[in-house]
């Protein structure tokens, strides 16, 4: 058993999730609130809004399943814990339906605005339509043992 990747960047996904769920919920509640006030413009503008947060939340939800926070290379395959609505949820893949997919580079340098440079690399594996997202930004990740040439047969 050897740990390949621990992510330490769980906090900050984990916080997003909460503050778009706060939305999805509070904005409703906040329409519910101007309606009862007698207030029909603010009314129609949180109507609008509402289904907009609630898919972003949805799209979170999803983004959180493929959000790799823990990889350990067992013999049997590759053990790998992705994020939940409210924990983790751990997979063991054989070695033959694992595949590393390419790196991602996302780089935005504003004037005033925060800077931003993350890193990532995709995950496939077999059975799964999306692929896992290894975040890369502050946490090394060990794949050689995965890109070798024979990728995909048993881990070195």
């Amino acid at each position: 058993m050897k740990l390949l990747y621990q992510n330490t960047r769980t906090r900050r996904v984990r916080f997003l999730q909460m503050v778009l769920w706060a939305w999805a919920f509070g904005v409703p509640a906040l329409l519910y609130g101007q309606v009862q006030a007698g207030s029909q413009d603010d009314a129609i503008v949180m109507a609008v809004i509402t289904p907009i947060l609630l898919l972003f939340a949805v799209g979170m939800e999803i983004y959180l399943r493929c959000y790799v926070v823990r990889l350990v290379e067992m013999s049997e395959g590759l053990e790998v814990d992705t994020m939940t609505t409210v924990g983790i949820q751990s997979h063991l893949t054989p070695w033959r339906d694992v595949k590393v997919g390419r790196d991602l580079h996302e780089r935005f340098i504003g004037g005033a605005a925060p800077s931003v440079n993350n890193t990532s690399t995709l995950l496939h594996l077999a059975g799964r339509r999306l692929p896992l997202i290894i975040d890369t930004t502050s946490d090394d990740v060990d794949l050689s043992s995965l890109r070798g040439p024979k990728q995909n047969l048993t881990p070195r």
